[in-house]
């Protein structure tokens, strides 16, 4: 089964039969511990200025404030904080979790440490314990995966990258074929989960199918009209066609 846009996480866990609200983030609500803190500056990019719930930060006990990063101190983000005007003289107030069990893939990693593990056992020190996780495409959210593993997911993420910006770039380019919108085609399932079958562009099979030429490949018409163009066709502005409404061509 190929990966998912969105799949949909099965984390090592389970949940006893009762009234449970389910939250992405913890994978067990008994044991949780939270404490208030404080941002005395705004965070940057990538993991601000509005740091989201599952962010992995440092905890400064002495004074209670927080820093965007990993560490030896490490709290995760219990709710949203915006920190755009965040200062020493106003610090924004946050709820962190000190301990309890997380799911994997609902973490805000620290982009600047690439090594999962790292995080990961700094975290078991302080009594937050994360749990690895399962999507159902089979790829697992590990706790603990080595550098080979963490390298290949950096490279897909990449190479994902530059296959979307390809589309972008293919799909700015004007269609010289001529079509109805792919979209109004499509079935209210399909326009909900698979809007990308409506691309104008089809690849390099479908042309050939469709009988449609390749770019570059387009020749002149033929000169039936004595080098006089011939009078445009379509829905053109009457300026264009040179007819007006009720007139005959």
């Amino acid at each position: 089964m190929g990966a998912t846009y969105n799949p949909l996480g099965l984390a090592g866990f389970t949940a006893n039969v009762g009234s449970y609200a389910y939250d992405p983030l913890l994978t067990d609500g008994d044991d949780v511990v939270t404490r208030k803190a404080k941002f005395a500056a705004a965070v940057a990019a990538p993991l601000g200025p509005v740091v989201k719930r599952g962010t992995i930060c440092q905890f400064a006990p002495a004074t209670g404030l927080l820093t965007a990063g990993d560490g030896a101190e490490p709290v995760i983000i219990a709710e949203d904080c915006d920190t755009t005007n965040a200062t020493a003289g106003t610090p924004v107030e946050a709820i962190a979790y000190a301990s309890g069990k997380f799911n994997a893939a609902a973490i805000i990693w620290d982009p600047a440490q690439t090594n999962h593990a790292i995080t990961s056992e700094n975290c078991r020190h302080v009594g937050i314990m994360i749990e690895s996780t399962e999507w159902r495409d089979g790829s697992i959210v590990k706790t603990n995966p080595t550098d080979q593993e963490t390298k290949t997911a950096q490279a897909i993420i990449e190479r994902n990258k530059a296959e979307q910006k390809e589309v972008r770039e293919e799909a700015a380019k004007p269609s010289k074929e001529a079509t109805d919108a792919p979209y109004a085609y499509l079935t209210p399932e399909e326009r909900e989960k698979h809007p990308e079958y409506a691309a104008i562009h089809p690849g390099e099979e479908l042309r050939k199918e469709l009988g449609m030429k390749d770019e570059g490949e387009e020749k002149p018409a033929k000169d039936t009209h004595g080098g006089a163009h011939p009078a445009p066709t379509g829905n053109l502005p009457h300026s264009q066609t040179g007819h007006k409404p009720g007139e005959k061509k």
